[in-house]
């Protein structure tokens, strides 16, 4: 599945997956630049997907992917 992200706020992050969204929230600090991802924001997703829960599967693929990711932010989960 294609995973992609877009910090969006110093509180929250666009994941994209697939044809599906949703916005997780967080804290983004800078110096270094980490953003510290609320787990219990992965809920549901959105619009038009809005009565579908994010499963288990779907949190570990999108954490995983975002702990992957070679950029200036790291991604940290709380």
């Amino acid at each position: 599945m294609k995973i992609e992200y877009k910090i969006i706020s110093k509180g929250s992050l666009l994941i994209k997956y697939g044809n599906r969204k949703t916005i997780i929230h967080g804290e983004l600090t800078f110096e270094p630049s980490v953003f510290y991802i609320d787990l219990n924001s992965f809920k549901n997703w959105d619009s038009p997907f809005e009565n579908k829960k994010i499963s288990e599967n779907e949190k570990i693929e999108i954490t995983q992917f975002l702990k992957k990711e070679e950029n200036s932010t790291e991604f940290l989960f709380e």
